[in-house]
Formats: C-alpha cells, sequence, structure tokens
C-alpha cells in the first residue's frame, strides 16, 4: 500500500469515527468496500480502526457533546411539529432527499401525515468537522412553496430555541447553516439514526391511539 492510498485511507476511516454514527464494524465494511479494488492489505484496516477510535475516545474525553445535543433536541421538537428531521440521511444531498421521500411514501402507507423534512447528509458532516459549521437542508411534501418557507423557520425557531446560532436569508435558495458547530459526537449502540432511525423517532413522537 503506497503512502498516498494510505493516507486516503486513514483519513477515511477518522472521517467514519468522528462521525459517531458507525460501529467498527460497519467502518470496516465501508472501507474494504470503497477500497476494494485497490492493493491493500486490509488485516492493516482493522489495526487503522482501532487506532483512530482510540484518538476518538481520548478527544471526547470530557467533552459534554453541547452542539449535537441541541441538535437532537430541535430535531425531536421539529418531530412533533409534524416535520420529519433526519440525522445522517444518504451520502450527499441527493441521497438525502431521496430518503427524506422514501420515509414520507412509509409515513402516508401507515397512515401518518407528515408535512416537510429537515435532514444534514453524511457529505454535510464532513463539511462540518473540517469548517464547524452545519448546513441542513429543508422542504415540504406538497411541493408548496408557502409551506416550506413555513418550515423553514419553524426549524430556524426551533434550532435558535435550542441555543444555537443560525443563518439563513429566508429563502428557499439557501439552506439553513448553523454556525460554529463543532462536531463532537460519540457511537452509542442503542440508538439508531438514518432512515430507520426517522421513521422510528416520528412514529414514536406522533404515536396513534
Amino acid at each position: 500500500m503506497n503512502v498516498e492510498l494510505k493516507e486516503e485511507i486513514i483519513y477515511e476511516i477518522s472521517l467514519l469515527v468522528k462521525s459517531g454514527f458507525y460501529a467498527p464494524l460497519e467502518i470496516n465494511e465501508i472501507i474494504e468496500e470503497q477500497f476494494l479494488d485497490e492493493d491493500v492489505n486490509f488485516n492493516q484496516i482493522d489495526l487503522i480502526v482501532k487506532e483512530e477510535l482510540e484518538k476518538h475516545i481520548e478527544d471526547l474525553k470530557d467533552c459534554k457533546f453541547k452542539f449535537f445535543r441541541s441538535l437532537n433536541n430541535s430535531f425531536i421538537d421539529l418531530a412533533k411539529k409534524n416535520i420529519v428531521p433526519i440525522h445522517n440521511a444518504g451520502f450527499d444531498f441527493e441521497e438525502g432527499v431521496n430518503d427524506a421521500f422514501e420515509i414520507y411514501t412509509h409515513l402516508v402507507n401507515n397512515k401518518y401525515d407528515a408535512k416537510g423534512f429537515v435532514f444534514y447528509s453524511f457529505y454535510d458532516i464532513e463539511d462540518c468537522i473540517n469548517d464547524n459549521e452545519l448546513y441542513l437542508t429543508f422542504g415540504d411534501y406538497k411541493q408548496n412553496k408557502k409551506l416550506a418557507l413555513k418550515i423553514g423557520n419553524e426549524i430556524v425557531d426551533s434550532l435558535k430555541f435550542n441555543n444555537l446560532n443560525v443563518k439563513w436569508d429566508g429563502s428557499l435558495d439557501e439552506r439553513i447553516c448553523i454556525k460554529p458547530f463543532k462536531w463532537m459526537k460519540h457511537f452509542d449502540e442503542d440508538f439508531t439514526y438514518g432512515m430507520e432511525g426517522a421513521v422510528e423517532t416520528y412514529i414514536k413522537i406522533n404515536l396513534k391511539d
């Protein structure tokens, strides 16, 4: 394994670890799939994952996780307002939107009528880790601009209520930015995120009698 390839693999592993959404075994599987066609000794991958996990645990020592907790509290609040919040929705914007509408179909089939969504993708997490600002994508399920703007304002109000600094020009052309946002999160096997976690959270909060 050449130096450049090793550096790329270490970066990708570090990113997955710092995101706080993946178990060690999942990280191994993602890296093996991503670099399947490269000349890689996958026994070394296990060692690199362990090293990055140890570094991350040390970095998180005495950390209060205030930014992510505030975001999560806001997402719970938004679910109560029939806005589907999705943590780590797909790899990028396009996958995130697809996930949001797939969730909507599932909810409708189970007699739930969500009005809109908000999410950040894995790409947004990477940018946040590097730049200390988190961008959120939002929208409505009815293709109604007035409703979408109302949802945007509800999201901003909830974020501010949870002590997060928000930048947004009030239009549908700009995503909502939380700045600063220091990404600090540990993996917790007791919590589910992504599409599955969004559905579980929304149904639990809006449980029908």
